[in-house]
């Protein structure tokens, strides 16, 4: 779990920490300029953020993953960071054009704002995931899904002329559903490894709900383990 594998000084935590901030670093940022508004203000927490973790596990030395999981740690972690910074300005003169928000609005917004950024890093990470997968197994599940994603308005007959000259080849109206069948289910996969991996070593119940939770669960229906349990 990504909470333990960091916490202590050996060259293993520090590895863990550094491969937390690799893999976050988006969500890390992206909630910073969210929240203050501006992209200097961002940087410095940002770069604070990453020195902190970096060099110590101070930031998740208390940590216990059977309180929550690793989602709720990190916005906890950073919405205190922001506070921080406001409270430090609070005495002092803002700049012009200054439009970092109140506290009590930042901490009204702050949940749901994270929980946007959170989702949509995860989607991101299964679509470089899926790309990646195409380039070493010489698959196009990616070029399929992407090309679907970019124009969810076209007929199958229109995308699959659309993807014949993609890749060089024919490609019917029925072979593109087949292809966009295997597409999908290749990214639900994909996506539900990068959900339990935010999780740790999380039950499947806990996995389905996590999905709930972050409106993912349309996405990965097909690939949740037997044991889960999903609504129609």
């Amino acid at each position: 779990p990504p909470l333990v594998d960091g916490r202590g000084s050996g060259d293993g935590a520090r590895q863990a920490r550094g491969d937390l901030l690799v893999r976050y670093h988006e969500v890390v940022y992206r909630y910073f300029l969210a929240r203050t508004r501006d992209q200097h203000v961002a940087e410095e927490l940002y770069s604070n953020f990453a020195l902190r973790l970096i060099e110590s596990d101070q930031l998740i030395r208390r940590a216990d993953p059977a309180r929550g999981h690793f989602r709720n740690y990190l916005k906890k972690a950073l919405y205190h960071m922001v506070i921080d910074h406001i409270r430090q300005q609070a005495d002092r003169p803002l700049p012009l054009g200054s439009n970092c928000e109140p506290e009590a609005r930042v901490e009204e917004d702050a949940d749901a704002e994270f929980v946007s950024i959170w989702r949509q890093e995860l989607l991101n990470q299964a679509w470089r995931a899926l790309e990646e997968s195409d380039r070493r197994s010489g698959q196009a599940h990616y070029t399929v899904l992407r090309l679907q994603s970019d124009h969810p308005g076209l007929r199958a007959a229109d995308l699959a002329v659309r993807l014949s000259g993609q890749l060089g080849r024919p490609c019917s109206a029925d072979a593109l559903r087949q292809a966009l069948r295997r597409a999908r289910d290749r990214f639900a996969r994909l996506l539900l490894d990068e959900v339990a991996r935010s999780l740790g070593d999380a039950a499947p119940a806990d996995l389905e709900r996590e999905l709930a939770d972050l409106r993912l669960l349309s996405f990965c229906r097909r690939a949740l383990p037997q044991g889960c349990k999903t609504p129609s």
